[in-house]
């Protein structure tokens, strides 16, 4: 049998070396620059039309602006109807009158039914030695009191306020004016005014 010996280290077995020549280099060079080149002349181009879009929307808006404000100069401006004004003015003024009628006819007739006797009643009830009344006046359905008198020592006042705070008939009333006058003679009793409220020159 022949043995047939193979040299491993001959050129053909050895791994070959490929080396691109200069002019295929060149042409790869060029390729890629020229991709380059046509992707950055597609953006600049881009960005141009996105510039001219946003000049033109830009100039539109404007357009639109000086179409609104020239319409709305031409608008006439609104007059205010003086007499639709005049006659609410008298409408609401007349609601207030009638609020303020119906709310009198309201006392009156509740003054009307309960009558006046409760505060007769409740004055009669209060004695304070050394004072008494000289004028009970009732007014307005009620609302309006005033009570004058005389009194011969001065804390009779205050006792008698204390008492009407505690009678029925006066619940709710607020003397808001008390005066108390003492005349030029000493030995003169004192004058005594409560009013639940001071009434004007009209009333």
């Amino acid at each position: 049998m022949r043995k047939q010996q193979i040299n491993l280290y001959q050129p053909i077995f050895r791994k070959q070396h490929v080396a691109f020549s200069f002019q295929v280099m060149l042409i790869i060079l060029s390729v890629a620059l020229f991709a380059m080149g046509s992707l950055y002349g597609l953006s600049k181009w881009h960005s141009v039309q996105l510039k001219q879009q946003y000049a033109s929307l830009q100039a539109q808006n404007q357009s639109l602006e000086t179409n609104v404000a020239s319409i709305a100069e031409r608008m006439p401006v609104p007059q205010v109807n003086k007499l639709l004004e005049s006659e609410l003015k008298q409408l609401v003024d007349k609601r207030k009158t009638g609020f303020a009628l119906l709310n009198t006819l309201q006392m009156r007739i509740a003054a009307n039914k309960e009558g006046f006797s409760g505060y007769f009643e409740g004055l009669a009830r209060q004695t304070i030695a050394d004072l008494w009344f000289t004028q009970v006046a009732i007014s307005e359905a009620g609302a309006h009191l005033s009570l004058k008198g005389k009194t011969l020592q001065p804390e009779g006042v205050p006792q008698l306020l204390k008492k009407l705070e505690d009678a029925p008939a006066f619940t709710g009333k607020n003397f808001q004016v008390v005066e108390l006058l003492r005349p030029e003679g000493l030995s003169d009793p004192l004058d005594f005014s409560l009013m639940t409220a001071v009434r004007s020159k009209e009333q």
